[in-house]
């Protein structure tokens, strides 16, 4: 009797634990295949590899998210944008700019992807990129007054159809909501160097307004990459070629992996014919 209920108990925990390690097989198995699982994996890869500025790397992570998972939620949000931003960093346009229009169709309430949109759409301004822009600024500032970025949106907008007065406004109401922000001193040092361009009379004193804002800026960031390539482009615009060096060298050392500090230090070489130094510095 004892025997036999030994050889009983036995037989229960062998299946018992077959059971238990199928069990364990067939979770493992679909985490797996899980596409939540997968998405945010190749998600994070993709923000990983966006960090590193390794843009044909990041581009791939976020398309596999999207394709690993078919639905269209809010859950995918952050897989169009992070495709978009590796879209335009190896530029891509066409495609960053559906990323971030499928972005808003998901997520009607999401302003980042307005701003990045309408940011593209300035690079290259026609009447329709314009109207556009200024469209996607007006729905930001309206859903969040506060949200800097749409009155810098804007600004941009506004000094690209030339109407310096009201650029300045919007330019000084984002300096007033984030004062630290350099981003807003860039949009009026620009300010100031589109109006020169146009305004022969006062051109002296616009550019001189620009640099004064330039140093200024500088000054209270050395550390920012941004501002010493803005400056760069600035001063090379300006056929200032040995001081345009020294700040586009400084952005490229603060940020040596930012492939637009990378382009402009490319640019400047070739331009100045130094093809050796070009090279080290060639778009990947």
């Amino acid at each position: 009797m004892s025997m036999a209920f030994n050889k009983t108990m036995k037989r229960l925990v062998l299946n018992t634990s077959i059971l238990i390690f199928v069990m364990m097989i067939m979770i493992m198995s679909g985490c797996a295949t899980d596409p939540g699982r997968i998405r945010m994996e190749h998600i994070a890869k993709g923000r990983q590899y966006l960090a590193g500025g390794q843009y044909p790397e990041a581009r791939i992570e976020f398309r596999t998210a999207l394709q690993a998972d078919g639905r269209k939620d809010l859950k995918l949000v952050e897989a169009h944008l992070g495709l978009g931003e590796a879209a335009l960093g190896m530029g891509y346009f066409q495609e960053a700019a559906e990323s971030y229009y499928e972005v808003m169709r998901i997520a009607p309430d999401n302003l980042e992807a307005r701003i990045r949109a309408g940011s593209l759409l300035l690079k290259y301004p026609n009447e329709a990129g314009i109207k556009e822009a200024e469209r996607l600024a007006n729905d930001v500032i309206l859903k969040k007054p506060e949200y800097v970025d749409g009155h810098l949106l804007s600004a941009n907008a506004l000094i690209a159809r030339r109407e310096w007065d009201g650029a300045k406004v919007a330019i000084d109401r984002a300096i007033q909501l984030d004062p630290g922000r350099i981003d807003g001193r860039i949009s009026l040092a620009r300010l100031y160097t589109e109006r020169a361009a146009s305004d022969r009379k006062n051109a002296e004193s616009l550019r001189n307004q620009a640099e004064s804002t330039y140093k200024q800026i500088i000054e209270t960031h050395p550390e920012s990459a941004p501002a010493h390539l803005a400056y760069g482009d600035y001063l090379f615009a300006l056929n200032r070629h040995d001081e345009a060096e020294k700040q586009l060298i400084a952005a490229t050392t603060l940020d040596t992996k930012d492939r637009l500090t990378m382009s402009a230090l490319f640019r400047y070489y070739e331009s100045r014919k130094r093809y050796q130094d070009a090279e080290k510095f060639l778009p990947g």
